[in-house]
């Protein structure tokens, strides 16, 4: 087994059992708080191993919205859109993320553990990232316990023009951008 979910005890003691050999990320989730997981602990098939304890802490927020870029107009990018962190609640050697949904006004709120948090938008069943661009996509922020740190998301929907260019593959569009001798670095 490559996963294990468990819950502590009434003195806040757990076990996880019947892991595989591997390495595992470890946290806990309550309500108002949040935790900075454990990154890669090394399990043992038939071996007992001791983690340090985990600590839960308030931690702290981002927040901010969906726009559109054009209007400025908040926007919910489709009925289940949501933002997902990865961070030291949620290290991203693992495939867990922490999310949060958008709400109608387009607003959204994480908790998240104090450190450096990548954020980034993921659009719901009826939004089509092949009709639109999102900018930032993701991006890395920091956060300090207490704190709440803004973040704004702006969608820029593609122009009829731009999509009659585009090449069609099966129910994706193929965009070409030339930029002539110019080097874009993307940190992700």
């Amino acid at each position: 087994m490559n996963w294990a979910e468990t819950v502590t005890d009434n003195q806040g003691r757990y076990k996880l059992e019947s892991l595989g050999s591997n390495r595992y990320n470890i946290w806990a989730q309550a309500e108002d708080f949040t935790v900075i997981a454990l990154d890669s602990f090394k399990a043992e098939t038939g071996q007992t191993h001791r983690a340090r304890d985990l600590l839960l802490i308030e931690g702290g927020f981002i927040a901010g919205r969906v726009v559109d870029e054009a209007t400025g107009e908040p926007v919910k990018p489709g009925a289940a859109s949501d933002v997902l962190i990865y961070g030291p609640s949620r290290p991203r050697s693992g495939a867990a993320v922490d999310h949060s949904r958008i709400r109608e006004d387009g607003s959204f709120q994480i908790r998240v553990a104090p450190g450096r948090n990548y954020i980034y938008l993921r659009p719901g069943d009826n939004w089509r990232r092949e009709e639109a661009e999102v900018t930032p996509l993701g991006r890395w922020v920091e956060v300090a316990e207490g704190q709440t740190v803004e973040v704004e998301f702006k969608i820029r929907k593609y122009s009829q023009v731009e999509l009659d260019k585009a090449e069609r593959r099966g129910d994706k569009f193929m965009f070409r951008y030339t930029i002539p001798k110019t080097i874009y670095e993307m940190e992700y």
